[in-house]
């Protein structure tokens, strides 16, 4: 300890531990042998170029890695069960249930250029919480029980804000390995992350069909459906209430 700072002489990626939270808007990690000192104000490589390398690295791997993966699925919810939403709730088509997926790629071409500066400047930190808050507003709109003539706009409101998660999950990786992980990690951590989006995709077709199971075809008389009429859904009793409730809350 000199002059109130404290430095750590590491060799190549050993783990440090030390209660100074970490500058997420910097790389930690250098490529070469050098000493990082870490003094009362912020963390920083010295003129040696030392690595600094924490535990809960793989913590934070997890947290973005879940988030990645809840973005991804909730954003595909509505294609793996097309058909038995436009069966049970009249006046939904094709393009209704397009338009619903089709949100996240508009959001994402909003918010790419603002979204990018966000994480260079305030770090993945404030980024990831501020997706995870998007995330639970659109889940939560998607939520509310409403009557069914209001129910394509909840939805869709409910889309466009998991949407706005988007450019985090899918370009957050890579800033995530460099700032916490060593070189000899990087490709790992970056594998990981990105691939954990596309299984949520991949979910989205398992757990959607599940929860929802498809009706029988019309065609066999099993089903019907009779017009909207005065509130009611115009749903026969050949599909349960429990059903329908399943659709709206997805």
């Amino acid at each position: 300890m000199e002059n109130g700072s404290i430095t750590f002489e590491i060799e190549g990626s050993q783990e440090v531990n030390s209660g100074h939270q970490p500058d997420e808007k910097s790389p930690l990690l250098g490529n070469g042998k050098c000493a990082v000192n870490y003094d009362t104000t912020e963390s920083h490589l010295s003129k040696d170029g030392q690595q600094g390398v924490y535990k809960r690295r793989w913590y934070i791997l997890v947290v973005f890695s879940f988030t990645a993966f809840m973005q991804s699925m909730t954003w595909n919810t509505w294609g793996p069960i097309a058909d038995t939403v436009e069966s049970v709730l009249p006046g939904w088509s094709n393009s209704d249930i397009g338009l619903l997926t089709n949100w996240g790629p508009i959001a994402y071409i909003v918010t790419a250029l603002p979204f990018s500066w966000l994480m260079d400047v305030k770090g993945m930190r404030v980024s990831v919480l501020i997706t995870q808050s998007l995330l639970m507003v659109g889940m939560a709109l998607r939520c509310i029980p409403v009557p069914i003539g209001y129910l394509k706009w909840t939805m869709n409101l409910g889309q466009i804000f998991i949407g706005l998660g988007g450019p985090v999950a899918m370009a957050g990786p890579p800033l995530i390995s460099v700032t916490w992980f060593p070189p000899q990690e990087r490709t790992t951590a970056t594998a990981f992350s990105t691939v954990c989006a596309y299984f949520g995709v991949a979910a989205s077709f398992l757990l959607g069909p599940l929860i929802v199971e498809d009706l029988p075809d019309n065609s066999t008389g099993m089903v019907t459906i009779k017009p909207i009429n005065n509130g009611d859904l115009g749903i026969s009793d050949d599909i349960s209430q429990t059903e329908i409730n399943e659709i709206w809350h997805i």
